[in-house]
Formats: structure tokens, C-alpha cells, sequence
């Protein structure tokens, strides 16, 4: 399946194909359909960035600007004389400009959709707090949380999540929690439940997607953000929204839900025995609340 870019202007091409774990072909692809002007944009960048040292240290010295930013003397004094930026050419856009890489609801990573929410409503550019670490398979492209609990804790930063009960209260902002969405009375009944645990019943399930949304709101601070990942399931021919009952459990904790994302996965997740009586599900939500005064 083809991969979405997310261009950042400020990284080389090379570094975009990395980044988004594609060939740099695909990126030099994308910037030409997308007709983004790059050499523009470096010159802008480069622009800002002598302009702001400029206002930074006042009466600072070419040599000390090109020093600096590792140009040569002409063209940081050409830069420096500069009243205005660099205009776009024409039929070209910038990727510097707002909302050019716009966070939207659906993505096929699930690398994207926290960045999207870190770049929306963190100040710290990462989480404070993962109830539900594991392994930490969240954070192998983004920023590691600041405090890592498990309840069957698998590394030496890891705590125990009964630790997570001691912090202040009101001292986060911001909490992930991502909790098993299997329930598989008989062990081995399905290999992802094998992989990333399950429940033994769907009371079970819900009951304990409740107390940790409980715990983790006393610990949030006003306008905290907690950051839940779940996925309605079919079991015993019957549909279980857990997706409505965490809005109900939000409602009861004063927590406003204000984003919803949407991660599709293309693989087939479950086998189905027997005739199949609902649909397939290929996609998990994000839901993020956000803790009331």
C-alpha cells in the first residue's frame, strides 16, 4: 500500500525518505506533484534564521552569521541585507506555510496520528505518562513519555503501575492508555490475544477500561490530556461498542472529548469461524479528552 508523506521542509530530501520510511524518489515525487517550491523554502529558512539572530544579538558581525550558520561570508551578507523574505515562485507553494502538513483524522500509522495529536494539544512536544507501556511499540518514531508504567512492567524504565497512584494529583498533562480490546475465555483462542493480551470477559474489559480512565483523570491537571486507542469487537454474535462506552465513562469524569482519530489497519486482524454475521473491522480509534476545570 502506498505510504503518506509528511514533508518537513527543513529536513534534505534524503532525510524526508528516512523519516517517512520511503525512497527518495517517492519523495522527489511528491514535492513535484505537490509543486512545492524547495529551493524557495530553504532560501526562506535560511532568511529567518539570520534575521532572527540578527534581532537576537544586535551589531553582531557577517563573519560571526556565516560563522553561525556554517554559509560562507557573500551569502550570509546578501541575507542579511534582505528587507523582505524570499517571495514563492510562481505556480510553486511553500511548505512553510500553516496548515500546509494539516493533522488530519484518518491515517494508516499510527506514528502519525500521535504526532498529530502532540503537534494539536502538547507544549512539551511529548507525552508525560504511558499507563500501558509495554513494550513501547508507540514510540519507536516519536518522542519516549516521560513516565513509563505497566502492570507486567518488560524494561528497567518501566515502573509498576500501581506507581502511578503515587504521582500528585493534577500533576500531569497529558496520559496515554492502551488497553487489550480481546476477549478470549480460552487461552489461545487468537494469536493477537496471545501477542498483546486479553480479557476473560467483556465485563472484564469494560471495567477495567473504566478504572483506568478514573485514575488517570486524578492525576491530570486542568486541561489535561488523555489520550485513549480502542476498538469495538464482535463476540458472541453480538457488537460491543466499547468505543460509546468510554464517551458514557468520560461524561461521568467531567472529560470533554476533543478528537477523535481513526487508524486503519489493512491486515486482517481476526479469523472468522462460522458464517460471518457483522462486519470486519480494519480500523481503531484515538479518542482524546480533555480534563474539565
Amino acid at each position: 500500500m502506498k505510504k503518506s508523506i509528511k514533508y518537513n521542509p527543513q529536513m534534505t530530501v534524503e532525510e524526508n525518505a528516512a523519516e517517512n520510511e520511503v525512497s527518495i524518489s517517492a519523495v522527489r515525487n511528491y514535492l513535484q506533484r505537490n509543486q512545492i517550491d524547495q529551493s524557495g523554502d530553504r532560501q526562506r529558512l535560511l532568511f529567518d534564521e539570520i534575521h532572527k539572530l540578527m534581532a537576537d544579538h544586535p551589531g553582531v558581525s557577517i563573519y560571526w552569521l556565516a560563522k553561525k550558520l556554517k554559509v560562507d561570508y557573500k551569502t550570509a551578507k546578501r541575507y542579511a541585507a534582505m528587507e523582505e523574505r524570499p517571495e514563492v515562485r510562481k505556480g510553486k507553494q511553500s511548505a512553510l506555510k500553516p496548515g500546509f502538513n494539516i493533522v488530519k483524522s484518518v491515517y494508516y500509522r499510527e506514528k502519525e496520528i500521535l504526532e498529530g495529536i502532540m503537534a494539536l494539544y502538547l507544549k512539551k512536544g511529548r507525552f508525560d505518562a504511558d499507563m500501558t507501556y509495554s513494550r513501547g511499540g508507540f514510540y519507536r518514531y516519536i518522542p519516549q513519555p516521560r513516565l513509563k508504567y505497566d502492570i507486567e512492567p518488560k524494561g528497567d524504565d518501566v515502573r509498576q503501575l500501581e506507581e502511578f497512584d503515587e504521582l500528585a494529583d493534577g500533576s500531569l498533562e497529558s496520559v496515554v492508555i492502551d488497553l487489550p480490546f480481546f476477549v478470549a475465555p480460552e487461552p489461545g483462542e487468537f494469536y493477537y490475544a496471545e501477542r498483546y493480551g486479553t480479557f476473560h470477559s467483556v465485563d472484564e474489559l469494560l471495567k477495567t477500561h473504566a478504572d483506568m480512565m478514573r485514575r488517570a483523570t486524578r492525576k491530570l491537571m486542568a486541561h489535561g490530556l488523555l489520550v485513549m486507542k480502542t476498538q469495538s469487537f464482535v463476540y458472541g454474535n453480538r457488537q460491543i461498542w466499547t468505543n460509546y462506552h468510554l464517551y458514557e465513562y468520560a461524561r461521568e469524569l467531567n472529560l470533554e472529548m476533543v478528537d477523535e482519530f481513526v487508524s486503519v489497519n489493512p491486515r486482517r486482524m481476526l479469523r472468522i469461524s462460522g458464517k460471518q454475521q457483522h462486519a470486519r473491522r480494519f480500523h481503531a480509534y484515538f479518542l482524546c479528552f480533555m480534563k474539565e476545570k
